[in-house]
């Protein structure tokens, strides 16, 4: 709005000046003020945007300009006057915030200087605001500076502007003044100086990062190897560089700590990642020439009440050492999980891997350990993958598939009791299998047996807790579907969802489970529960413009509530639809249900989504989680994200949490939400007792 002050002793041709701006701009506020320019006070407690002071006697005009006179924001003013000659009138008062005059009775001029004053007056209201984010951000970036772990200075000329804790804690100086007359030539070793002397001269005019690495020097003439990361930046007005410290000798022991789990001595599950990194982003077929046996030790959290943490980690040790010494030159063994390991057979002979198998099961079931009497043996649960090249060679997904398919198969082991060996593909054809369609292609079965499932209700529910690890009270469940077989064994997702999404199955199969769901949590809490659902949303849902009014009439139905929904929609596939998920997300909203994010990464368009879509909740992709305890980078952008989300009252689930000690870096970073196989497993029975561990 724009606050307008008329100052005349003619209220006709005022209101006329009035109206003519009000219809020319609708900001003109309706409560603009008219007052008499022999006024004995004008209302300083007031803010006007714009004045038009119609001139009257000198006595007159004197006073008025002289009341303006303590005002110390000036408004502009413009001038009316009776008189041609009105040049001096406008020189005169000037210095007061006059911008111009017009004659009384020109109202297209008054409308002409209204419009450049009125644009004058928006594009600085723009300039302000702008300033005041700026200072905003210029503010948090320096507390986040500040608070980082990464040595960070401010170079000018050479010389130090400012430093961070952290670069002060490197180079064992505890006062930010000790650095500050300081070049920083004096904390390089002597046969570094001409070396940097010639980097700098070279950088001078430096657009882009650049880094070297030389022998630094301590306050205490201790001389460590260092890399120094230069880049050009802007602090307190000044160009400068920004210079990053990274501790050579501390990053290579740190690297050396995360290739070893401290506990068993094995190669870390960080290693193992990297390991499959490797092979994947390999141009050499014989890369891709191995198995992957996925390791499970059975009823190990029985064992864990039974005999305590500490008896079951040295039980648990033996178990490593005595897997380490069944691993031939051909064979690296890792540490995953808690109780989990993965292995690399350097063969893609599935005979060789079986074999290898049963050897494992047999050697840990039938070894007498020597820390308890009378301990019954654990046993293994072990899954078998194999890279096939013509299906895993796309980007990004040969690490994460491989490795799925042998935790699946080894999930199956396990559920049917364990101790025991399963690859990948005979599950594949297991899971295939019926007694009506046998002779029938196995792509063609699949799609019967999901039309069948629809059609005979099939499908099966199933229950994971997501946990709070900040003390929320509230019962959250993420609501899973399962695929029933002619035996009544259930169909994980991973195994048909694809499928139905080609044969165009999706839009029942979420149908289905909204609807089952909605039943569901409608009997929770009829009976007295605070819980509330997770559903997932496919691509097709965003698609289907009829969804809406379904779930409408599905909610109406039962007399449930929106607000004990959350849908949940994958991240690529919003972005992929972003119009269409816009409109959906709108009406849900409208209707009180929550909206999440699912398989959220880092992401460049994060602000820009939110200011489109009210999100609610933000579910991070597993992949996110997996180097924050060993890159602090990753573990500074984890902690912003969260910032973010708690600015704009969005919480944050972690999936997939597999290890316990990654529980109290989320809780320190702040994260709300738990959600993983070893926490809590799905169940078709609802237990509204789920905790996270101590």
């Amino acid at each position: 709005m724009i606050s307008l002050l008329v100052v005349s002793d003619n209220s006709k041709i005022a209101n006329q000046w009035i109206r003519s701006l009000a219809l020319q701009y609708s900001e003109i506020n309706d409560k603009t003020v008219i007052i008499e320019p022999g006024c004995n006070e004008i209302n300083h407690s007031s803010h006007y945007d714009l004045i038009i002071f119609h001139s009257g006697t000198d006595e007159q005009n004197d006073f008025f300009f002289h009341c303006l006179e303590s005002e110390k924001n000036i408004s502009p003013i413009i001038i009316a006057s009776d008189e041609n000659a009105y040049t001096p009138l406008l020189k005169k008062y000037y210095p007061y915030g006059a911008r111009d005059i017009f004659q009384t009775h020109d109202i297209d001029r008054l409308l002409v200087i209204a419009s450049r004053e009125i644009d004058t007056l928006k594009t600085s209201r723009q300039f302000f605001e702008l300033e005041k984010r700026f200072t905003e951000s210029e503010n948090r970036y320096n507390s986040l500076l500040d608070s980082s772990e990464e040595a960070i200075a401010y170079i000018q000329d050479g010389m130090h502007m400012h430093v961070n804790q952290a670069y002060m804690s490197v180079f064992s100086y505890t006062e930010e003044d000790e650095l500050a007359a300081k070049p920083i030539m004096d904390l390089v070793a002597g046969n570094y100086h001409n070396y940097l002397k010639q980097f700098l001269k070279s950088t001078a005019q430096l657009t882009t990062e650049h880094s070297i690495e030389v022998d630094c020097i301590r306050s205490d003439d201790d001389v460590f190897k260092a890399r120094m990361i230069f880049s050009p930046a802007v602090y307190e007005g000044e160009n400068c560089f920004q210079v990053q410290i990274e501790n050579l000798e501390l990053q290579n022991k740190l690297n050396l700590v995360s290739d070893k789990d401290p506990q068993t001595g094995l190669y870390s599950r960080h290693r193992f990642m990297q390991e499959l990194e490797n092979r994947e982003n390999s141009k050499d077929p014989e890369a891709y020439k191995f198995s992957l046996l996925y390791i499970l030790v059975d009823g190990f959290e029985e064992l864990k009440t039974q005999y305590g943490l500490l008896t079951s980690d040295l039980i648990l040790k033996e178990i490593s050492g005595l897997l380490q010494s069944l691993v031939r030159q051909d064979m690296i063994l890792y540490r995953f999980g808690d109780h989990s390991f993965t292995l690399l057979l350097e063969s893609e002979d599935s005979q060789k891997g079986k074999y290898l198998a049963e050897n494992l099961i047999r050697s840990i079931s039938h070894h007498a350990y020597s820390l308890v009497e009378n301990v019954v043996p654990p046993t293994l649960s072990i899954g078998l993958s194999m890279p096939d090249i013509s299906e895993h060679v796309e980007q990004n997904q040969f690490s994460n598939l491989l490795l799925n398919e042998a935790y699946q198969a080894c999930r199956d082991i396990y559920e049917n009791g364990g101790n025991g060996f399963l690859a990948y593909a005979n599950l594949a054809r297991h899971i295939q299998a019926s007694d009506e369609i046998s002779t029938i292609d196995d792509t063609v079965h699949l799609k019967e047996l999901i039309v069948y499932a629809l059609d005979h209700d099939r499908f099966k529910l199933v229950y994971q807790p997501i946990v709070s690890i900040q003390g929320d009270s509230s019962e959250n469940y993420a609501v899973l579907v399962r695929l029933l077989d002619s035996d009544n064994e259930e169909i994980r997702p991973v195994h048909f969802l694809k499928q139905a999404a080609q044969y165009g199955l999706m839009s029942r199969i979420d149908r289905w489970v909204i609807k089952q769901s909605i039943e569901e949590i409608t009997r929770q809490r009829r009976h007295g529960s605070r819980m509330n659902f997770f559903i997932q949303l496919s691509e097709s849902a965003i698609r289907d413009d009829t969804l809406l009014l379904w779930v409408v009439d599905c909610i109406r139905e039962t007399n449930a509530k929106g607000i004990w929904l959350t849908f949940q929609f994958n991240f690529p596939d919003i972005i992929d639809h972003m119009l269409a998920a816009e409109k959906l997300i709108q009406g849900l909203k409208k209707i009180n249900c929550n909206i999440a994010i699912n398989q959220y990464e880092d992401s460049k368009h994060t602000e820009q989504l939110l200011n489109r879509i009210p999100i609610d909740v933000i579910k991070l992709r597993f992949t996110i989680l997996e180097s924050i305890q060993h890159n602090q980078q990753d573990r500074e952008k984890l902690i912003e994200l969260n910032h973010f989300a708690y600015e704009n009252k969005i919480k944050i689930v972690a999936t997939r949490v597999e290890e316990p000690d990654l529980l109290s870096d989320l809780w320190e970073i702040g994260i709300n939400y738990i959600q993983g196989y070893s926490l809590n497993e799905p169940a078709t029975e609802i237990c509204s007792e789920a905790t996270a561990p101590a």
